[in-house]
């Protein structure tokens, strides 16, 4: 969904961000947070253009899987995903 034609761009969204930091709870699993480390620490532009890549893919599995803990716990991402994807 994300990586369409390679550009990552829901993920790598100022939107997206926005609604991470909103929540204010952090990543949704320690792989997530890991990868983020690992991109944002490499010095690349590549790397910093996936930063939040795999918070993304690993929480739109929640979003669909257990949405009511998700809405719950993660009420700006929700309202993010809400609006891009078509139920």
């Amino acid at each position: 969904m994300d990586s369409s034609e390679g550009r990552y761009s829901y993920s790598s969204s100022d939107e997206y961000k926005e609604a991470f930091n909103k929540d204010g709870n952090g990543f949704v699993t320690a792989y997530a947070e890991k990868s983020y480390e690992v991109y944002n620490n490499n010095g690349s532009v590549f790397g910093k253009f996936m930063v939040y890549v795999e918070d993304f893919a690993d929480a739109v599995t929640l979003y669909v899987t257990k949405p009511d803990f998700f809405r719950t716990k993660y009420p700006n991402r929700t309202k993010y995903f809400d609006k891009i994807i078509k139920r």
